[in-house]
């Protein structure tokens, strides 16, 4: 067991055969990067996912009762809650009062729930020519933030912030123009429409969330620069057709790093 999250005085071994419907399984017998579960402890909700413990696992590990994390964070969700020490509630740490005020806070779901639908405000017809201005913008202001990363500088983070705001009301208005632009390929710019790409894709999904425009903003930023870093790795190897070798993928994989790296600067 490994998830340094989990409170283990309260879990027990439990063979697969004995899941039952509710259990919450915080740790299985084998990495949870083995299995194709999504989520390192989960609680058991449909029988297709008893079934798929016993095709994956002999025995798992399952709380008592509750979910308890001890006085760490649960990193799952928010709203997490921590089990009373006393009935009447004495003796409770301040970790544990905290954490037992937030659960009266939302979840995302809930969130998402509760909020209005983005309204589609244009026709695609209409929309389409704005958006094919914003994409042609924000695909020019990604090559230039693509070649301060090349040359090692600070990544202006205000032009991606300026071009994405103009991909998000475009998006708002109609999220279909947008996306039609996102299915342009070309094989010679493929780091920087990607970039561009997965903004336009994640904000389109945050609007289906619900999400405020000011989180669809930082939504975007964020996939616009996911793999700033790869500006760091030499081109012969970033470029490379054929399989990397095992010294070429470490230094791949450098790239998260080195996007951290720049962006720290700006």
């Amino acid at each position: 067991m490994s998830n340094p999250f989990i409170d283990r005085s309260n879990l027990i071994r439990v063979p697969v055969s004995g899941i039952k419907l509710g259990m919450f399984v915080a740790e299985l017998d084998r990495p949870w990067l083995e299995t194709p579960f999504l989520l390192q402890g989960f609680v058991v909700r449909h029988m297709s996912e008893i079934r798929k413990l016993q095709e994956y696992c002999d025995y798992v590990y399952v709380e008592k009762q509750g979910r308890t994390w001890g006085d760490k964070k649960d990193p799952f969700r928010a709203n997490f809650g921590l089990p009373k020490r006393h009935a009447d509630g004495s003796g409770e740490s301040g970790m544990q009062k905290r954490a037992k005020s937030s659960i009266t806070k939302k979840s995302p779901l809930e969130v998402m729930m509760t909020s209005s639908p983005h309204p589609v405000s244009e026709s695609v017809e209409a929309e389409h020519p704005v958006a094919r201005q914003a994409y042609e913008s924000a695909n020019k202001t990604v090559g230039q933030l693509l070649e301060q990363a090349r040359m090692g500088n600070a990544v202006d983070t205000e032009a991606a912030k300026e071009v994405v705001t103009d991909c998000v009301d475009s998006i708002l208005r109609n999220p279909h123009a947008l996306l039609w632009m996102a299915k342009i390929k070309h094989v010679d710019h493929y780091t920087m429409e990607h970039c561009l790409n997965v903004c336009i894709l994640a904000v389109a999904f945050g609007r289906h969330l619900r999400l405020p425009k000011e989180d669809l903003v930082k939504l975007g930023v964020g996939g616009m620069l996911h793999d700033i870093g790869k500006m760091r790795v030499p081109p012969e190897i970033l470029n490379k057709p054929d399989k990397l070798t095992d010294e070429e993928f470490e230094i791949i994989k450098t790239h998260t790093e080195e996007g951290r790296k720049l962006l720290m600067k700006s």
